[in-house]
């Protein structure tokens, strides 16, 4: 068993990294375009994006296992907080992640980083 966050949280790194195909994700060229034309198609996936990254979370949580993200329990993120993470991330990494990195990577790192867990 893992008991690190921080190693944890590099393994699944890797593993999403090594999974990721581009065929199977959003790129953040394709997220740029659809950000740019305020699309209901981006609005839904991130949505569902983000939702399942809660219920993941909830179901470690009763598991009683380390959680991706450590959201308050009184907030409640909509869409357009998930499209703020993405946002704030981009305009934070892009240079160094270039095209490579996926919109749900993205959005994960952002959630880690945005709602730490104490260590």
């Amino acid at each position: 068993m893992i008991k690190s966050p921080l190693i944890t949280l590099n393994l699944l790194f890797i593993l999403l990294i090594t999974l990721s195909s581009r065929s199977f994700s959003l790129s953040i060229e394709d997220y740029d375009k659809e950000r740019g034309i305020s699309s209901d198609k981006l609005d839904v996936f991130i949505s569902g994006l983000g939702q399942g990254y809660f219920w993941s979370n909830v179901i470690l949580a009763a598991d009683k296992k380390n959680t991706l993200y450590c959201q308050p329990q009184t907030l409640i993120l909509t869409t357009e907080d998930y499209l703020a993470i993405i946002d704030k991330q981009l305009a934070k990494h892009r240079k160094n992640w270039g095209t490579d990195v996926s919109i749900e990577m993205i959005l994960f790192l952002g959630l880690a980083a945005t709602y730490p867990c104490p260590n």
